[in-house]
């Protein structure tokens, strides 16, 4: 670059520098091109862009490439998001199989890049285009599956007052409720059935498109660098390994599970038709139906996740079950011994001990200190009721429920510390999900909404917007900062011009000595005249340079009486109840000077100052320019 080498230059496969930067892993020349204003937007001959392979290989430096697409326009109260340059746009590139940067974000889960504003404006647009309408309408189908499966559960649950099940025409609502929602269900299955095949020709079309790729740049390996070459090898190895990713999503696994349970629901009902008068078939239908109905409402949170003000809930939620199943696995490390040792001990000689299935839940109360019936274990065997209950109650109730606690407060914690961000990444997530089954002419309509709309999107700025008090001690500090820096603006100028002027001042007396010492060539009057012209002049010089010093003066004490006023206004604010404001301002030259705590006459407690950690410079120097303004005449 010190030897003006152009940074926009393209190869073979038109990639600049940054493009090669990123695809190589090279995060510190990405770095220094980013710095240099190099174009992060720009796409190869196969429409695959620079910003998403900064998302595979160097999100950090991807969100500092980010910034290029945001500008804020902070005179004017505008700022503008280039989405078009983040979305860019396919359709030019045939037989592409380039994923767009949202693609790759979500599919790493970078949570750090969503929160970008310029991402996350993007979602907001296509949630706002197609995702809120199409959100509805799967949230309306799945309740309404959800309902017409509910009530046939509570209809089957009827006791039959006649041998045949169904009776007509009372029971026509019945046959339509089962035609709704084996209908929906064969809806939903198709539905499932036609992600998975996407999802597989998807990435199998963008496997051997990227293999393709790999194996040109391999051809074009230099013998001097042999790490680069080693790299596009580890990257093949990779793309091979890689595998369909619709079952890594625990929803879609859900989802079948609750399929398989309305298969076993309609088969037990067609068996039980087919079966008369058989009770225990009829309990058998009821008892999974029961279990099912609970599973099928759970599946609400499957479409509702898209939602932000639910969506770090369900996250939460997905977190506890793996942290449940992580626990369940210690615990049953202890229960299944301790289990065994009952049932030799105890086993048909306690009233809740009889079965092998009244002794695990027995045992399980104890887990949570419920009633174990310990008088009659007493009664059977004092020495092993003591060891057993007093050892596994020590294990299960202290040790296990408390690492269990433990875990669940940790899950908690890291979801609420980014539970924002997890929102956003379960909205864009559904987003993506919602466009890969739009139609060709829809996709067509969003790619032309974001190239003619959003290139780019303008909005209102307003950096000064605030929403609690400290914010607006914030914000009225930040403009005392800026009136600050523009009475020293002022100060200075005025005292360049000063400057200037005494300079001035002082070529003239020493023109006026030069020629005083000129012989006396000319008479009295010619020399005087112009002595005294440039006598007024130097006169007039100093004069309008007072005139200006005593403007620039009442420019300081209005502006000074403006910060005066802002700062009592804040500190009123923020004062405390029953406290004026100018003993509030008070109080507050006691923090920032370290003071003793000041006693006040017309109140009855002492006021001591804040422990709060104050920047001294700044409280100080207002404080300073203010009593100065006092005193100035």
């Amino acid at each position: 670059m010190k030897n003006s080498a152009d940074a926009t230059a393209r190869d073979h496969k038109q990639r600049t520098p940054l493009h090669l930067a990123a695809g190589l892993d090279r995060s510190e020349a990405a770095r220094l091109l980013l710095n240099l204003r190099c174009d992060a937007s720009v796409q190869d001959d196969t429409g695959l862009s620079c910003l998403t392979m900064m998302v595979y290989n160097m999100p950090p430096v991807a969100f500092l490439a980010l910034d290029q697409f945001h500008t804020k326009d902070r005179p004017n109260r505008k700022q503008c998001f280039y989405l078009n340059h983040v979305e860019p746009q396919t359709s030019d590139f045939k037989g592409t199989q380039a994923k767009s940067p949202l693609e790759v974000i979500v599919q790493a889960r970078q949570l750090d890049i969503i929160m970008h504003p310029v991402i996350q404006k993007l979602i907001e647009v296509k949630w706002n285009f197609f995702g809120r309408k199409k959100i509805a309408i799967a949230l309306s189908l799945n309740l309404l599956f959800i309902l017409s499966w509910t009530a046939l559960g509570i209809a089957s649950s009827l006791p039959r007052t006649e041998e045949a099940p169904y009776k007509f025409p009372e029971d026509v609502w019945r046959i339509i409720l089962i035609v709704i929602a084996l209908g929906l269900m064969i809806y939903q299955m198709v539905e499932e059935f036609k992600e998975i095949f996407q999802s597989r020709k998807k990435l199998k079309l963008w496997k051997k498109w990227r293999k393709k790729e790999l194996e040109k740049d391999l051809k074009y390996c230099h013998p001097m660098w042999p790490e680069e070459k080693e790299y596009l090898q580890k990257s093949i190895e990779d793309l091979e390994a890689l595998q369909p990713s619709y079952f890594k999503d625990f929803w879609n696994v859900f989802d079948w599970m609750v399929y398989f349970l309305l298969c076993a629901v309609i088969i037990t009902h067609i068996a039980d038709l087919v079966v008369q008068n058989n009770k225990d078939l009829h309990v058998s239908h009821v008892r999974v139906f029961s279990v099912t109905i609970i599973f099928l409402w759970l599946r609400v949170m499957k479409h509702a996740r898209a939602i932000r003000l639910l969506g770090p809930f369900i996250v939460m939620l997905g977190k506890i079950v793996n942290d449940v199943l992580k626990f369940l696995f210690l615990y049953g490390e202890f229960y299944i011994p301790f289990a065994c040792a009952f049932w030799i001990i105890f086993g048909g000689l306690v009233n809740n001990m009889a079965s092998v299935p009244q002794m695990l839940f027995t045992i399980f109360r104890m887990t949570l200190v419920d009633d174990y019936n310990f008088s009659d274990m007493y009664a059977v065997d004092p020495v092993m009721a003591y060891i057993l209950c007093g050892t596994f109650l020590g294990v299960s109730s202290i040790l296990c429920i408390n690492l269990l606690i433990a875990l669940l407060a940790d899950s908690f914690q890291r979801v609420y510390d980014n539970a924002t961000a997890n929102a956003v990444m379960q909205q864009a997530t559904i987003l993506l999900q919602i466009e890969e089954n739009l139609g060709k002419k829809s996709k067509t309509k969003l790619e032309n909404h974001i190239q003619s709309n959003c290139s780019p999107l303008s909005l209102f700025y307003d950096d000064d917007l605030t929403i609690n008090q400290d914010d607006d001690l914030k914000k009225v500090t930040f403009q005392i900062k800026e009136e600050l820096g523009e009475l020293v603006q002022i100060v200075k100028e005025r005292k360049l011009k000063s400057e200037l002027a005494g300079m001035q001042k002082k070529r003239c007396n020493h023109g006026n000595t030069k020629s005083s010492s000129k012989p006396q060539q000319t008479n009295s009057l010619q020399r005087l005249e112009p002595q005294s012209s440039e006598s007024s002049q130097s006169l007039s010089m100093w004069m309008a340079s007072q005139q200006e010093l005593r403007e620039a003066l009442q420019q300081m004490n209005q502006r000074m009486e403006t910060l005066e006023r802002m700062i009592r206004l804040s500190l009123q604010a923020n004062a405390p109840p029953g406290l004026s404001p100018v003993l509030a301002w008070g109080d507050r030259q006691a923090q920032y000077s370290g003071s003793a705590p000041v006693e006040r006459e017309s109140h009855s407690r002492t006021f001591y100052p804040s422990t709060t950690q104050y920047d001294d410079s700044e409280p100080q120097v207002i404080v300073d320019i203010i009593d100065r303004k006092k005193d100035t005449p």
